[in-house]
C-alpha cells in the first residue's frame, strides 16, 4: 500500500510505499537531505518529524537519537516507514543549505553534488575458507559504506582492480560516476582528491577550468587558441572545408581533440595535479563544436533546415572521441537546443537563472556567432546571429585580441581638450581590441566626427588613434563598417525576438551580456553605437564567460545538470533566415545607433549635447 507524504518545508508531495523508508521516499522525490553513510543507519544525520502513523523506534534510532531527541520526537527518515497518509518535516540540522560559489563573477547558490564521488573501504583479504572474486569483494564493501541499488565496474577498472586491490594492501578507494558505476580504483584513502575539468570551446579559443570536486573551488583556468583557425575563422568556413572529404573533417576532429588534451595538460600541470586526479569533464560548445568533438559530421548544420544529429546530453568516455586525458575519467557533453545555438548556449542560460527569474531578461553571448536570449521563467525564446569576429580583432587593420598593449579604452578628455586612450597592462599600444573599437566608433560619432551611416563627416578616410615612433594606430572606414556589420546583426536579433514576443525595449527588466570582452565594454558607449537596447545602464550586467560558467556549475551540481536539460528542451528557438522582418531590421541596425531615432532618445540626447561641444 502506498500512502501520500506532504515533505515540509519544501512543500512537495510524495508517495511511500509501506515497504518504502522515508529515506527510500525522500530520495525518490529528489529531496536533498543529509545522509553521511547513505541511508545505513549508522551515521544518525537523517533526522525527520512524522506526523502521522508510522512504525515504532527501532534499536538504532535508540543508539543513535540521544534522549532529548528522542523526547522530542526525531526519528531517522532510513529507520521509519509509513503508516498512513502523513507529513514528513526535515530537521533544520538535516536540510542541505545551497552552497554560495562565485564562480567567473557570478555568485550563485549551488547544491554542490558532482556525478562523481569517491568512497573508502578496507577489505579483508581472500583466502582458502573465503575465495570471493575480487570485484564482489569490492562491491560488497562499498554497499556497506554506501546505500546503493546497482554497482557496475568499468572494463577499464576491472583491468587494473586485481594489482590494485593487493597494491594497497586491500584498503583501497574507489571513484564511482553517477553512483552505479565504479570507473577507477586507487590504493589507499585518496578520497580528499577529487577533481574534475569544465572546457568551453569557442570559434576562436578554448578555455578550460580545474575545478576541486569536494568544494566547488576553480583552482586554475588555461587558455588555448582554437586550432582550427587556420582553416576559417568562422564555423561555415570550417564546415565547408571538410564537406570536401572524410579525410580532412577527420583531420579537423583530430585537432580539436588534441587542443582540448593540450589545453587539459596545461591547467594540471600549472597547478601541480596529474592529469590523472581528473574524474569527469563537462564540454560545452557550439554545434558544431559539439559535432566536430564528438565526431559527428557537421555538414548537415549548412544545410536547411540546419538539423543537428542529436539534442539530448551525451556520456561517455574521453578515450572514445580521443582525447588524451585519465582513461577513467567521464565526459559529459551537455544537450544543445538548435543547429546554431549549442551546449555553450545552455550553459549561458544555466549561469544566467533566465528559467528561475520572473525579471523579462535579455541575454547575449557576444562572440563570432552571438546567441540572444530574451524570456523569463514562463518562456524562453533565442537566435543565433552571424556577428563575424570583428570584436576579437580580425578584419580590422590594426585590430587585437585582448592583450598587452592592446587599447581597451577611449574616451575625449573634456578638460585638457585631448583624446586619450588606455591600454592592456598599461604597455606601448600595439593595436585596438574589441571595447576599445566600441569606444572609438562611439566617441566618434558622439563629437560629430562620422554620422550615422558611419561616414567621416570631414571626408577623411582614417582617424590617428595613436602615434608614436613605434607606428601609427588608426581606425578607417572599413574597420567602422566591420563594427557597423558585427554590432547590427546583434541588435537584428534583438529586435527579431521582442517583435516575436511582442515586447518593446521599455518592456525589459535587465540586460546580461556574457562573452570574452563581456566585463570590459562600456555599456555607455555600446548604447551609442546601437549595439544593445537604450536601456538605463543600471539594467545591464556584465558576465564575463557565462558558458564557461555554466559549464563549471553542470560539472559541480546535479541540480544543474538537470535545469540544462529541462533549459534544452523548453527553449523556443527563432531561425533568423526564415523571418521576413530580418533583413528590414538589420539594415536599419546599420545606423548609429539605428534608422529609427525613436529606438534611441537618450542616445541621441547625449550626442546633439556633446556635438555642441565638440572636441576642440
Amino acid at each position: 500500500m502506498r500512502f501520500r507524504v506532504r515533505i515540509e518545508p519544501d512543500g512537495k508531495t510524495a508517495l511511500i510505499g509501506d515497504e518504502q523508508t522515508f529515506f527510500d521516499g525522500l530520495t525518490a522525490a529528489n529531496i536533498k537531505f543529509r545522509t553521511d553513510c547513505g541511508g545505513k543507519g549508522t551515521c544518525g544525520k537523517c533526522k525527520v518529524f512524522i506526523e502521522g502513523r508510522c512504525t515504532e523506534l527501532t534499536s538504532q534510532e535508540r543508539v543513535l537519537l540521544p534522549p532529548p531527541e528522542l523526547g522530542a520526537g526525531y526519528r531517522l527518515a532510513c529507520q521509519v516507514r509509513p503508516l498512513s497518509d502523513c507529513v514528513v518535516t526535515l530537521a533544520p540540522e538535516t536540510r542541505l543549505s545551497k552552497r554560495k560559489i562565485v564562480i567567473g563573477g557570478i555568485s550563485t547558490a549551488l547544491d554542490v553534488s558532482p556525478s562523481v564521488s569517491k568512497v573508502y573501504v578496507e577489505l579483508t583479504p581472500p583466502s582458502i575458507d573465503d575465495p570471493e572474486p575480487d570485484w564482489e569483494r569490492l562491491k560488497e564493501g562499498i554497499k556497506r559504506q554506501r546505500r546503493v541499488e546497482r554497482l557496475d565496474i568499468s572494463p577499464r577498472a576491472l583491468s587494473k582492480l586485481p594489482e590494485t586491490l593487493r597494491a594497497g594492501d586491500w584498503k583501497v578507494t574507489t571513484a564511482i560516476l553517477h553512483n552505479d558505476l565504479v570507473v577507477a580504483t586507487e590504493p589507499g584513502n585518496t578520497t580528499h582528491r577529487i577533481l574534475g575539468a569544465a572546457v568551453d570551446i569557442g570559434t576562436s579559443k578554448i578555455i578550460s577550468y580545474l575545478v576541486d570536486l569536494t568544494n566547488g573551488e576553480i583552482l586554475r583556468t588555461s587558455t588555448l587558441e582554437n586550432p582550427m583557425m587556420p582553416w576559417g575563422e568562422d564555423i561555415m568556413s570550417r564546415i565547408t572545408f571538410c564537406l570536401e572529404s572524410r579525410e580532412k573533417f577527420d583531420h579537423l576532429h583530430n585537432i580539436l581533440t588534441e587542443g582540448v588534451s593540450n589545453c587539459l595538460h596545461a591547467v594540471c600541470q600549472e597547478s601541480g595535479f596529474p592529469v590523472s586526479d581528473i574524474y569527469e569533464i563537462v564540454v560545452v560548445g557550439n554545434t558544431a563544436m559539439h559535432h566536430f568533438l564528438l565526431g559527428i559530421h557537421p555538414k548537415h548544420l549548412a544545410l536547411a533546415p540546419y538539423v543537428p544529429a542529436i539534442r539530448n546530453h551525451v556520456d561517455l568516455n574521453p578515450a572514445e572521441v580521443g582525447l588524451k586525458i585519465n582513461e577513467h575519467a567521464g565526459l559529459h557533453v551537455p544537450p544543445v537546443i538548435a543547429g546554431f545555438v549549442g551546449a555553450d548556449a545552455t550553459a549561458d542560460l544555466v549561469a544566467m537563472g533566465i528559467d528561475s527569474s520572473e525579471e523579462m531578461t535579455l541575454g547575449l553571448d557576444i562572440g563570432t556567432n552571438t546567441e540572444i536570449f530574451l524570456g523569463n521563467r514562463e518562456e524562453i525564446t533565442t537566435c543565433s546571429c552571424a556577428s563575424g569576429p570583428a570584436f576579437e580583432g580580425y578584419h580590422i587593420r590594426h585590430g587585437m585580441k585582448a592583450v598587452s598593449g592592446a587599447i581597451e579604452r577611449f574616451w575625449y578628455d573634456e578638460a585638457e581638450h585631448s583624446w586619450r586612450f588606455a591600454t592592456i597592462e598599461c604597455e606601448a599600444p600595439r593595436g585596438i581590441c574589441g571595447s576599445g573599437m566600441i569606444d572609438i566608433v562611439a566617441e566618434l560619432f558622439r563629437r560629430g566626427l562620422i554620422d550615422s551611416s558611419g561616414r567621416f563627416r570631414s571626408g577623411d578616410r582614417e582617424f590617428l588613434v595613436s602615434g608614436s615612433s613605434s607606428g601609427e594606430i588608426t581606425l578607417d572606414q572599413h574597420d567602422i563598417r566591420e563594427i557597423q556589420l558585427a554590432k547590427a546583426a546583434i541588435h537584428a536579433g534583438c529586435a527579431i525576438l521582442m517583435k516575436k514576443k511582442n515586447l518593446t525595449e521599455n518592456d525589459i527588466d535587465k540586460v546580461l551580456i556574457a562573452g570574452a570582452f563581456g566585463n570590459y565594454i562600456d555599456p555607455e558607449n555600446a548604447k551609442i553605437i546601437g549595439l544593445i537596447p537604450d536601456l538605463p545602464s543600471q539594467k545591464i550586467r556584465f558576465l564575463g564567460n557565462a558558458a564557461g560558467t555554466g559549464a563549471v556549475m553542470i560539472l559541480l551540481s546535479s541540480e544543474a545538470r538537470e535545469r540544462a536539460t529541462r533549459i534544452a528542451e523548453g527553449t523556443r528557438y527563432v531561425e533568423l533566415a526564415a523571418e521576413r522582418e530580418f533583413q528590414t531590421e538589420y539594415l536599419d541596425s546599420l545606423h548609429l545607433p539605428h534608422r529609427d531615432r525613436g529606438r534611441y532618445p537618450n542616445v541621441w540626447n547625449l550626442v546633439e549635447r556633446s556635438m555642441k561641444v565638440g572636441c576642440g
